[in-house]
């Protein structure tokens, strides 16, 4: 087993551990690639270099850049720091990680200079077996049965990626968009998970008061379950009674769960408020999805409520503590300004699901709005925390 409390005296710490390139790289394309896409769709010249894109089509490139760009990034750091702390084993770094990062980068890169589908898709392929195999080693090793499932999660993950790249390269017809939204379900899934491991325990530690979160097994088990049998029917294009009726039971349930993990001291507490709230989004964008069925209408705003503010918060609440917590900082002294990056994306969310519902004559100007917003908030994250992810630790130990 590796020493993971032996002191690193390294000055360049960006691939020491998997948090810290991938939370960099995932920060930055969400601060770049998202202001462009809204100004491409809006129609100004600045968004031109959108056209300079190969292989995917426009809106094609948008989806799967967020899913399998952004999304994976953000999971590929957790993951790998994570699993360090489940197994006492440190996950690659080094050459090893740096590697996963050039696959992860050349995916991004490639369709803005290549024309050669095979060698895009072939390079965005091998991303996950790569990283399932770093994840899967430790794991294993220790007998860590309680998070095999993460391997089966990114597993699906690469499986829903290979089925969007089986119809650009003309080898199957209609598979990308079922592979978007079943790599986005299977992302949310791990989201929702992993919130009734960690939410209520930030919670009930974070809070300035005495309390003792409300967990109950059975409200754990359904809460998944219900979200996992919802995104199923609806990937499965099952009865549209039966989605309606699934989405329902998964937003009563979720609701239940994380009003059980709810104090009113949150909101004192910038890095709880901001998983609270982007929870509560996800479950708008359930219940959204579901009614969705009676009024197609609400269809991209549910997308968008599930993703720029329940993915989009959970995420980047989620990197700004680990990064605190992983380089030896306190996570109850957050950078002062980080309360304004939060709610700068969820002013993006409620712009982007709202306006388009309530002022169609806007819809284009709310989704510029929207990903101007979404775009400062990640800058200004990058910006504070990327001296935070290249220098070594503040208290000299290795990670």
């Amino acid at each position: 087993m590796i020493n993971i409390s032996e002191p690193s005296n390294k000055k360049f710490a960006l691939f020491e551990l998997g948090f810290r390139p991938f939370f960099l790289l995932s920060a930055l394309l969400a601060a770049f690639f998202v202001v462009g896409w809204g100004l491409f769709y809006s129609g100004s010249s600045a968004g031109n270099i959108i056209t300079n894109v190969n292989y995917y089509p426009s809106l094609m490139w948008h989806s799967h850049e967020m899913v399998f760009g952004y999304t994976s990034a953000v999971i590929a750091g957790f993951v790998l720091t994570a699993v360090t702390n489940w197994t006492g084993q440190m996950t690659i770094k080094n050459t090893a990680l740096a590697v996963l990062v050039l696959l992860w980068l050349l995916a991004r890169i490639l369709p803005f200079v290549t024309n050669s589908g095979w060698l895009i898709a072939s390079t965005d392929l091998l991303f996950y077996p790569y990283l399932s195999i770093a994840v899967a080693k430790p794991i294993i090793q220790t007998g860590n049965k309680r998070n095999l499932f993460i391997i089966a999660i990114l597993t699906f993950v690469g499986l829903a990626n290979l089925l969007v790249h089986l119809q650009l390269l003309n080898l199957f017809s209609d598979t990308a968009k079922s592979g978007l939204y079943f790599g986005l379900y299977i992302q949310l899934l791990l989201i929702v998970i992993f919130a009734g491991r960690v939410f209520p325990f930030f919670t009930g530690r974070g809070v300035k008061v005495p309390f003792e979160p409300r967990k109950e097994q059975w409200l754990e088990v359904s809460s998944i379950a219900s979200f996992a049998l919802f995104a199923a029917s609806d990937l499965l294009h099952l009865p549209s009674t039966l989605i309606l009726v699934l989405g329902i039971s998964a937003v009563l349930l979720n609701c239940w769960r994380l009003v059980g993990w709810y104090n009113h001291q949150i909101w004192k507490v910038p890095l709880l408020w901001v998983l609270h709230l982007g929870y509560l989004f996800l479950i708008l964008g359930i219940l959204l999805k579901a009614m969705g069925t009676v009024w197609p209408a609400l269809t991209f705003p549910a997308l968008h409520a599930m993703t720029v503010g329940g993915l989009g918060m959970i995420t980047l609440g989620m990197m700004a503590r680990v990064s605190l917590g992983h380089t030896g900082r306190s996570i109850h002294q957050p950078p002062k300004s980080i309360s304004w990056m939060f709610i700068l994306v969820a002013l993006a969310c409620l712009i982007r699901v709202f306006v388009p519902l309530a002022f169609s004559q806007y819809y284009v100007t709310a989704i510029l709005v929207s990903s101007i917003l979404w775009s400062l908030a990640f800058l200004w994250f990058a910006v504070i925390y990327t001296p935070y992810w290249i220098k070594p630790r503040v208290d000299g130990l290795p990670g």
